[in-house]
């Protein structure tokens, strides 16, 4: 029975130790905190350059998307123009109703009347999103992390109405894929009424 009882004496002073141990072991050491304060700050980092890239990127793209929304326009103004215009628009807004007034107007763009309805929808829908990251305010501190958040005044009756937009990194490379699809589009309808304005003059010299 005593060999019994000091076995169970023994297992409990040995279970007391361990927790002792345990408590006043440091659970890391000084080096390994250096190393995963470096390791948080070379994440932070890479999150910062990812981001900036991102919006580098955007920017890029919609330049590009509007450029092109900018040639197709010109082509149109000085061949056969647009109702309700006297000069080539500058508001994004307008200058789709530009693209879309003008492709009815004229005939010999008729054949890309769908495309332009459905592509001027696209790029109407995108640009929300886009004014919303461009011209809001972007949290530095998130910049840091895998979500980034711009906050925009949106105008009410009231006066101002701050509103706020998180996009994951994920999120934003995929609405920039969505803007770089939109911009082929519009150059493949650069092309397309490009051809058709050469075909257009063609059937006027004959």
């Amino acid at each position: 029975m005593a060999f019994v009882q000091g076995l169970v004496a023994g297992a409990a002073l040995a279970t007391l130790w361990a927790a002792a141990s345990h408590i006043l072991k440091p659970r890391r050491s000084r080096r390994e905190l250096q190393q995963l304060l470096a390791r948080k700050a070379d994440l932070e980092k890479r999150a910062y350059d990812n981001a900036i890239t991102l919006l580098g990127n955007l920017t890029i793209a919609w330049g590009m998307l509007e450029n092109y929304l900018d040639q197709v326009n010109e082509v149109i103004f000085l061949n056969g123009g647009s109702p309700g215009f006297r000069t080539m628009p500058v508001q994004l807004e307008r200058r789709l109703e530009f693209l879309r007034s003008g492709t009815r107007h004229n005939p010999w763009l008729r054949p890309s009347e769908a495309e332009v309805r459905e592509l001027s929808a696209i790029i109407a829908e995108l640009a929300v999103k886009r004014n919303h990251i461009i011209h809001g305010i972007v949290d530095v501190t998130a910049l840091h992390g895998e979500t980034i958040v711009f906050t925009k005044n949106i105008y009410t009756g009231d006066g101002l109405l701050e509103n706020d937009l998180s996009v994951s990194h994920d999120e934003l490379l995929s609405f920039i894929r969505s803007v770089i699809k939109a911009n082929n589009r519009i150059t493949d309808l650069f092309n397309a009424i490009n051809l058709a304005l050469f075909h257009h003059r063609q059937r006027d010299l004959n």
